[in-house]
């Protein structure tokens, strides 16, 4: 919720038992950001060539008639001179914010690190309806094969999966080593 009067949210204490400790029960500012100075986390569960007028249509039209509902989260990029931030989440607002002249990107700034983004995005996204198991997939071999989780039992323990999930979902985004089947 919204704090009378300022521009910071109240994050919800979603994983208390988790152990996070980066963004829970903190108030966490947000900003209006310019768009094209944004860009997707590179471990963001969002493929960049699924972001397309085509899919993101109806969310584009939801943001130009009522505002973007749900901001996202991103991190200060340092020494880049194209871009500030990188979207830990909420990369499809972002995207549909883009395509829309004028509109500013709403999100809350965290400086957490690469292992309390990847929870929280993942988190983010298990309320989401239009992620797909595909996508989740690649995110957490990218995830494991990155070093971000040491293996797969400690990714299925913070993100509250089975050890067998997370197996079948990594096995499953190896088709995307097929270089083939990758450019498809």
């Amino acid at each position: 919720p919204k704090s009378a009067g300022s521009n910071t949210t109240k994050i919800p204490a979603i994983d208390v038992a988790m152990g996070g400790d980066t963004s829970i029960n903190k108030k966490q500012p947000f900003k209006e950001l310019d768009p094209s100075r944004c860009r997707p986390w590179k471990h963001h569960n969002r493929h960049t060539l699924w972001l397309t007028k085509e899919r993101c249509g109806s969310l584009i039209e939801s943001i130009k008639k009522e505002g973007q509902k749900q901001m996202g989260l991103v991190r200060p990029i340092e020494g880049d001179p194209d871009f500030d931030y990188e979207i830990i989440y909420g990369v499809r607002r972002w995207y549909a914010c883009s395509e829309i002249e004028g509109r500013k990107y709403k999100a809350e700034v965290t400086k957490a690190g690469d292992h309390e983004c990847a929870r929280l995005m993942n988190l983010e996204n298990e309320e989401s309806e239009d992620i797909t198991d595909f996508e989740k997939a690649c995110a957490y071999k990218d995830q494991i094969d990155s070093g971000i989780f040491a293996e797969k039992i400690e990714l299925a323990r913070e993100l509250n999966i089975s050890q067998a999930m997370v197996t079948r979902l990594t096995r499953a985004a190896e088709i995307m080593e097929n270089k083939k089947v990758a450019e498809l």
